[in-house]
Parts: structure tokens; C-alpha cells; sequence
């Protein structure tokens, strides 16, 4: 609710629970708002005609919102993710995703480092990685959040006419959300046109002609995709038992999977487990794509 006399969202979280946050204004306290009566007197807009004492608060905290993104998320075996690297306010809900895009980044790399089958540098493609996309992310938190709790009684009157008006351009939404999905810069893992961008999660047609999600069809290795109408690469003698190690699938996908593989204009997409495209090409170049990973230190066989 973008009130200039006191900024607060609310949303249902279950049946019968509910939650709301009030900004503190200057002036206020901690103690002052702790008290469960002003607490109940603030939610009384959301509950017109409502006993309040039929509500029961079940927790409240006063807490301040960060915008922090740590310098070094590395230091030999020791390695941070999720609010241990960064902190960001939650106009966009991007906090827990946030951490999960660092846990999905980092476990795979991990794995492979522990079974000997990646050198230790891998883990410092983690940071390179992550670390742009989420500041992006949390700047992009920080101005939508001045743009939700500031300005006073003119602007925000403004603001209330133009927004509603902005919500209905479509196109507007997405290019202002994509902002906060920018492509990995280029590296060791994102060495291809196309790369560093997720797959989408798409429907797709898998080989015996039936239609799942993306995700359903690849597994969770990395995974060799290639547009419907081509047929799935088999590797080589001497590629077979590199992929193997790396628990790739292959995947001939048609459908919408296949439709997206043509407005890229390529054919092809070595996937990550992270579901991140790590290069696109016009066919699966399984010798070249290996030859891509083991420059990145990817040994998978020995």
C-alpha cells in the first residue's frame, strides 16, 4: 500500500494468517509500536467490521531493511550464500530466490570439485557469477522500493495515477522485471552466444512423442538439447564416457521448446545443471563442448 502516511504491505500466507508490515515513522519507536493494542489498531483497515479480539498476533519483530552484497564470498574451504552473502529489502520478493539461485549455482560445482572430477577453481566461477546478477537484482528492489514508500502528498497522488496506467503496459512490466535477470557475464562456464541466460521452462515433446516440462525431461546433470526435427546426438568412443560422468541427458525437443530454438536462431544448447545455457550452436559440437569444459577444469574422466 503506497500511503504516504505509512507505507505497508499485506498478504494472506495461509488460511486464517495473515501478514502485514508497517513502516516505522520518524518519531516512532520500537517500544511504542511493540504494544499489541497499536499493532491491532494499524491492521483495523484490513478488518472492517472485525472483532479484533478474535485476532491473534503470533509474532512481531521491528527489523531494518539492507541493501548489501559482501565483497568476497570466498576464502579456501569456506564459502557464502544466501543472506550470509548479500541482503536485500523485499519490494520484489527476491531475498529466498536470491539464495537458491546461489545454492543451485554453487552444488553442482561443489560436487564435482569432491569427486575429483573438477580442479578447485571452479568454485571461484561461483562469485564471478552470481555476484553481478545479484546486485542488479537488489538495486532494482531498491528502486522499486523508493518508488512504493517515497514522495509526499503530490507525488504520490501522481504516483497512484501512474501506475495503475504502467501495470497495463504489458511490455513495460516485463522489460522493467528483466532487468533483474540479466545474463551471467562471460567466463569459464558462459563461453557461447546465448550463454549465461536459464533455459526456459517450457513444455516440450520428448523422443516417444509425449509433452512434459523441461525440468521433467533433463534431469538434473547437464544436458544436451537440441531443437525437434534433430536427432539427438550419440557421442563417440571418446566422448561417451566424458558425458556419462556428468550424468548428461540428451534431448531432441519439439513443441514450444522447439519454437523458442527457432526464434534464437540456433539449433542447439549445452545446459548446466543449474539450468543455466552454458553456449548455443547451430548442432550439439559434443568434441568442442567438451574441449569448453575441460578449459573451465571440468576433468570428468580421468
Amino acid at each position: 500500500m503506497c500511503d504516504p502516511k505509512r507505507p505497508a504491505t499485506y498478504m494472506q500466507v495461509g488460511p486464517g494468517r495473515y501478514r502485514w508490515e508497517f513502516m516505522v515513522m520518524p518519531g516512532e519507536t520500537e517500544a511504542e509500536l511493540g504494544r499489541p493494542e497499536v499493532f491491532l489498531e494499524l491492521t483495523r483497515p484490513w478488518l472492517r467490521g472485525a472483532d479484533l479480539a478474535q485476532l491473534a498476533v503470533l509474532r512481531q519483530a521491528t527489523y531494518t531493511f539492507r541493501s548489501l552484497v559482501a565483497e568476497r564470498w570466498r576464502r579456501g574451504r569456506l564459502l557464502l550464500l544466501g543472506d550470509a552473502a548479500h541482503q536485500t529489502p523485499p519490494f520484489i520478493g527476491q531475498g529466498m530466490c536470491a539464495g537458491i539461485r546461489d545454492a543451485a549455482n554453487l552444488t553442482w560445482k561443489l560436487a564435482l570439485v569432491l569427486a575429483d572430477r573438477a580442479g578447485d577453481a571452479l568454485l571461484d566461477t561461483y562469485q564471478t557469477e552470481r555476484r553481478p546478477h545479484v546486485r542488479r537484482v537488489i538495486q532494482l528492489a531498491v528502486q522499486i522500493g523508493r518508488v512504493m514508500m517515497g514522495g509526499g502528498e503530490w507525488t504520490s497522488a501522481l504516483r497512484d495515477r501512474l501506475l495503475p496506467l504502467l501495470d497495463q503496459a504489458g511490455w513495460l512490466k516485463d522489460r522493467v522485471m528483466q532487468q533483474g535477470l540479466l545474463p551471467f557475464p562471460r567466463g569459464p562456464l558462459v563461453c557461447g552466444p546465448g550463454a549465461g541466460t536459464l533455459l526456459p521452462q517450457l513444455d516440450a515433446t520428448g523422443p516417444n512423442g509425449a509433452t512434459a516440462r523441461v525440468d521433467d525431461l533433463i534431469g538434473t546433470g547437464f544436458a544436451v538439447v537440441t531443437a525437434g526435427g534433430d536427432a539427438s546426438p550419440v557421442p563417440g568412443d571418446a566422448e561417451r564416457g566424458f558425458w556419462s560422468a556428468l550424468d548428461t541427458r540428451f534431448l531432441a525437443a519439439g513443441g514450444p521448446l522447439g519454437e523458442w530454438f527457432a526464434a534464437q536462431g540456433t539449433r542447439a544448447a549445452l545446459v548446466r545443471p543449474d539450468r543455466v545455457i552454458l553456449t548455443l550452436g547451430a548442432h550439439a559440437d559434443l568434441g568442442a563442448w567438451r574441449a569448453a569444459l575441460e578449459a573451465a577444469g571440468v576433468c570428468a574422466v580421468a
